[in-house]
């Protein structure tokens, strides 16, 4: 005979972070509020109705499960999901509706990328003294400043590192180019002007 699994949008006392039968600990892990805050509220509670909400919290206290052990989630990314999901349950299904466009347009992107792909071996490259897809460049501006680029594919580029999409202005500029041209790179700053100095494959 089959059971059903524990519902993961109902209230469950938390004993295994409760200080006294878990209900706060339980209202904390529900609603995604600070447990020490959920507290406080309840001492507060208690003041101001004259200890007339105590009845509640040994109600719940008695009538409402433990935790499954199963539903325990050391995830915080996935707890504050399930939270958002008791919270706010219309609100949750449009996020995740809207996730899944957005990985389904991904997706799309990706499939028309592996058709259109060309493996390229830069080491096989046969103008070897011309700028082509995975050279590394050595350039020179007005000012003699140096900097050394490679041209990669889009998904590898790194700017920080020096990692240049071949789609980017300046490595349109460069195509084709060898040692001693010079180039105009139109940027978002102003054109600029560079002199390629060297170009090397892997070997």
């Amino acid at each position: 005979m089959s059971t059903q699994p524990p519902s993961r949008t109902r209230f469950y006392l938390d004993k295994r972070n409760g200080k006294f039968m878990g209900v706060c600990s339980g209202i904390a892990d529900y609603t995604g509020l600070d447990v020490t805050l959920v507290r406080i509220m309840f001492v507060s509670a208690v003041f101001m109705s004259g200890g007339g909400v105590l009845p509640l919290y040994f109600i719940a206290g008695f009538m409402a499960d433990d935790k499954p052990r199963e539903l325990v989630i050391e995830d915080r990314e996935e707890q504050r999901f399930w939270q958002g999901v008791r919270a706010s349950p219309r609100r949750t299904a449009r996020d995740i509706r809207s996730r899944l466009r957005e990985i389904d347009r991904r997706l799309s992107y990706l499939s028309k990328v592996m058709k259109s792909a060309k493996v390229v071996d830069p080491a096989r490259q046969e103008q070897r003294d011309t700028v082509r897809f995975g050279a590394t460049i050595e350039l020179a501006d007005e000012n003699d400043e140096r900097r050394i680029i490679t041209l990669v594919g889009e998904d590898e580029a790194d700017a920080s590192s020096g990692q240049i999409s071949w789609a980017a202005p300046i490595a349109r500029a460069l195509i084709g180019a060898r040692v001693g041209d010079e180039r105009i790179v139109r940027l978002p700053a102003g054109e600029k002007s560079y002199e390629i100095i060297a170009i090397r494959y892997p070997d």
